[in-house]
């Protein structure tokens, strides 16, 4: 519950920090998008796919540049099988023995500012773009919970608020005037205490343009 009040707050604040003058312009973007976050580099080897959501607004600067703002929530969920030979147990034995674990995931709440540059007019039916940006991220690692023959394995869970930086392309599809559909994945790093967290969002989503 905490985190859908959260997202639509910082959507609001991050939409009135973009100048006035900016948010005046024709084709001001407000877009929902949704998709499933992949674990990239050595996190693949600990967290497997989880789902993403996010909200963003694009303000367009000319006909190939815009400025995208976006506040979202992914998640990478861990890998049980991994979890236990790490902590030094048998995945086959393990349940048998009627064991079972919870908890260990690794949860983002971000928001980033993003330069998007559109390869064709963005006005166009078919506009594949690119873009870069960076911002800020709240990493939380669930509580992680191991029951065994009777026993509890108790790990707590840790949160930090870090750096975040992506880079990513996609592509847009005009359906109607007002009314376009997009494709992007990005590469994400987010600078976790003692190196750095690695993702990979591939989402989907529906914008409408205001004032066109």
């Amino acid at each position: 519950m905490q985190t859908t009040r959260t997202i639509p707050a910082l959507f609001a604040l991050l939409l009135l920090l973009v100048p006035a003058g900016l948010r005046a312009q024709t084709g001001l973007g407000v877009s929902v998008q949704g998709g499933l976050t992949f674990a990239a580099g050595d996190e693949g080897d600990n967290f497997g796919t989880g789902p993403n959501f996010a909200l963003r607004t694009v303000v367009p600067l000319s006909e190939r540049l815009a400025i995208q703002t976006t506040v979202g929530y992914q998640e990478l969920r861990v890998r049980q099988d991994n979890a236990l030979v790490s902590r030094g147990y048998d995945p086959s034995t393990f349940r048998l023995g009627g064991g079972f674990m919870e908890g260990g995931n690794r949860r983002a709440l971000g928001a980033l500012v993003q330069g998007q540059l559109h390869l064709l007019p963005r006005s166009g039916r078919f506009s594949p773009y690119v873009l870069a940006g960076a911002g800020i991220s709240q990493v939380r690692v669930t509580d992680f919970g191991i029951y065994f023959l009777g026993r509890w394995d108790d790990e707590p869970g840790t949160s930090e608020i870090v750096p975040a930086a992506d880079v990513g392309a996609g592509v847009q599809l005009r359906v109607a005037r007002v009314v376009s559909f997009f494709a992007q994945g990005s590469y994400q790093m987010l600078f976790t205490e003692g190196g750095s967290t690695t993702m990979i969002p591939g989402v989907i989503g529906i914008m409408i343009e205001m004032g066109r």
